[in-house]
């Protein structure tokens, strides 16, 4: 896989696990946490398109302001995120942009404002000599910072197990039901959405599948010995994704489990809710039919009950639909 197809995959998962949009901003917050923008000189091609970024943010606590127009302000702060693509050299043209930000800032007294240039002096310095920079300022100017250079994939990729969305955030000792429960009834009969993780899970994962297409397995109780239906037997019905958004035949080679309450990548976290029912990773069963699942659910539930529910599963999944897509 191209190392621009991956860190685009960790930066898409990332973004979704944190809630993040996906903005220029976040994707330079990205980078710095990966280390990816670093001082060097021989890199491989960049992701996002572009070889070169230059970032800047400036925050001024009140004590400066910038006037360049590509300054973008937040309050008090201000940010540019800039690139260029491959095949060009914009090493000339960032140092100007960045000799007239220098002239726009405007502070409060000298020595703040010798800071400020300080930095500017410095970045500008070190792309002149080596065609990269990282510049930053700390005390109450904290999260100041220059950088200049090409982009590429270097470490770890980001862990899986790391990635919680929606109410997995919240980590296995967080009370699910109630949580759901706080949601509006969603039929004539009083039903919340807890129903869809204990109850009408299996509802949920069918319509989770049928939107996504994400594949769908189950785990039954301890006593399952493989004579009778899983069905008899049956404790959740959730999705599940493999490596860089796969769909594998078996949940054997996930690295994503999700139902109503989002995505972990963390099985025994995932499962937590359900031990009292089996003992993690419990007794293996084939995956299921889908078909015979859904006819199965008609049968118990009613057609019309089944229609309403799988509405309001949608309607759940549409509106939290971050908590559901994988990138990729």
């Amino acid at each position: 896989m191209d190392v621009n197809d991956i860190l685009m995959k960790e930066y898409t998962t990332w973004a979704t696990a944190s809630q993040k949009q996906q903005t220029p901003a976040t994707m330079l917050e990205f980078l710095n946490i990966r280390n990816a923008l670093v001082r060097r000189h021989e890199m491989p091609i960049m992701v996002f398109g572009d070889k070169y970024v230059l970032s800047l943010s400036l925050v001024s606590d009140g004590d400066f302001s910038c006037g360049h127009p590509d300054m973008a302000q937040d309050d008090e702060d201000f940010y540019l995120t800039k690139s260029w693509p491959a095949g060009v050299n914009p090493k000339r043209e960032a140092l100007e942009l960045l000799r007239n930000i220098r002239e726009t800032i405007h502070a409060k007294d000298d020595e703040t404002k010798s800071e400020l240039l300080y930095i500017f002096d410095n970045a500008i310095e070190e792309i002149v000599e080596t065609g990269h920079t990282i510049q930053s300022l700390g005390g109450n100017y904290e999260g100041t910072k220059i950088a200049y250079g090409e982009v590429f994939y270097e470490g770890e990729p980001i862990k899986y197990e790391d990635i919680r969305t929606g109410l997995m955030i919240g980590g296995e000792e967080t009370d699910f039901c109630d949580l759901l429960a706080e949601y509006p009834f969603f039929d004539d009969q009083r039903v919340d959405y807890s129903v869809f993780l204990h109850g009408e899970c299996a509802v949920f994962a069918l319509v989770l599948h049928d939107v996504y297409g994400y594949p769908v397995d189950w785990v039954v109780d301890d006593n399952y010995d493989g004579t009778d239906s899983p069905w008899n037997h049956l404790v959740h019905v959730y999705c599940y994704v493999g490596e860089n958004g796969t769909k594998p035949d078996t949940s054997e080679d996930a690295v994503l489990w999700m139902d109503i309450r989002g995505m972990t990548g963390d099985p025994e976290e995932f499962f937590t809710e359900f031990q009292d029912f089996f003992d993690y990773p419990g007794v293996w069963v084939n995956p299921p039919d889908l078909e015979q699942m859904r006819k199965q659910l008609i049968n118990d539930m009613g057609e019309e009950t089944f229609i309403q529910h799988c509405a309001a599963a949608q309607d759940f999944i549409d509106e939290h639909s971050d908590w559901f897509e994988i990138p990729g």
